[in-house]
């Protein structure tokens, strides 16, 4: 039925969770006034059974939910119909895997699991993950939804080329030594890295979309440590016919952080000769601005578009504009990543071979 209420189980709801993400991203849109008319939480998993019951009582909810220890306990209740993995990379698998294997839809955070191989071998055979969920919620930040207006509004002609340059704050194999911080940036200790700190990837722009020019070039260099001085640490150009998009933001690159002053999208028109800035806030929806925290904005966007598919009666189509990341999404990006890890490793053996 078009009205249907999706009965949802969240994994990892926990007053006392090292990452509260579930309870600042994922819960707000559930309990708000929109998202009780396309959910309904009807069970939580956690570590144990005594700890998702801390969980419901803490947070208020009704003791109908039902709590759980055991993700296959779970997996065999035919009264939920969406599982969210709201947990650490390397309990993902563990918490996920029943529930696919049992025939449930799943949202699960990026990264889908710890590694491409464990990735594909949670998906396996099942069919579930073409209409289920992957955390990509950055892709629906209102900057990224202005960009790509932009683009397929022709203001700029067919793209040329994209570059992306940013600079981490944080260290990650120029610098093997990495100091450890508390909060307040006080030492605890060094650690040992092997993770590349200097990253350049080149390639092409995927073919086919009406609004890249064919041969279009991708360019990205990600680097540790600081920017220069009085320069951004992130910055995206765009280069196009007759025209070029920079976008900005003064801490790195966190599209999804959307309301942190500073983010901007500038437009430089041959043409004319102008650069003017465009304005992105205006892609809020009006029920986001109900939602406390950016990320849970997104999110809930993320939950609102699954469930306008869902409550339709023919569920064969998505409606347009409202359009979800999937799990193959997230394999694709573990195989991307995969190949620049491997690439590094390749060239750090041949160099100690040497």
């Amino acid at each position: 039925m078009a009205d249907k209420i999706i009965r949802i189980a969240l994994v990892g709801l926990s007053p006392n969770a090292v990452t509260s993400w579930a309870a600042v991203a994922h819960l707000p849109y559930l309990q708000s006034a929109r998202g009780k008319t396309q959910y309904k939480i009807v069970a939580l998993l956690n570590s144990s059974k005594e700890a998702a019951e801390k969980a419901r009582a803490h947070f208020n909810l009704p003791s109908t939910v039902k709590a759980y220890g055991d993700p296959a306990l779970l997996a065999a209740d035919d009264e939920v119909d969406l599982v969210s993995v709201v947990t650490r990379v390397d309990y993902h698998y563990s918490a996920a895997e029943p529930s696919i294997r049992a025939g449930k839809a799943v949202y699960v955070e990026w990264p889908l699991a710890e590694s491409l191989e464990r990735g594909v071998a949670l998906l396996g055979d099942s069919k579930e993950h073409e209409t289920s969920i992957i955390g990509f919620q950055a892709r629906l930040s209102p900057v990224a939804t202005t960009v790509k207006k932009l683009l397929a509004s022709g203001r700029i002609g067919k793209v040329l080329a994209s570059q992306v340059r940013d600079s981490h704050t944080t260290p990650q194999l120029r610098w093997p030594e990495v100091e450890v911080v508390d909060e307040a940036g006080a030492q605890l200790r060094t650690v040992r890295s092997d993770i590349p700190d200097l990253i350049t990837v080149n390639g092409e722009l995927a073919p086919g979309a009406a609004d890249i020019q064919e041969g279009a070039t991708l360019s990205v260099l990600f680097r540790s440590g600081s920017p220069f001085k009085g320069e951004l640490p992130f910055v995206w150009y765009i280069q196009g016919q007759t025209g070029e998009l920079k976008i900005t933001n003064p801490i790195g690159p966190v599209l999804q952080a959307a309301t942190i002053p500073g983010i901007k999208i500038e437009l430089y028109d041959f043409t004319t000769d102008e650069v003017t800035e465009i304005p992105w806030e205006t892609e809020w929806k009006e029920w986001q601005h109900e939602l406390p925290t950016p990320g849970g904005k997104l999110v809930g966007d993320m939950y609102n578009r699954y469930a306008q598919w869902f409550q339709q009666a023919d569920r064969t189509a998505v409606p347009e504009g409202g359009d979800w990341p999937r799990l193959k999404d997230a394999i694709r990006r573990h195989e991307e990543i995969d190949g620049v890890l491997k690439d590094f490793d390749r060239s750090t053996w041949n160099k100690l071979a040497n």
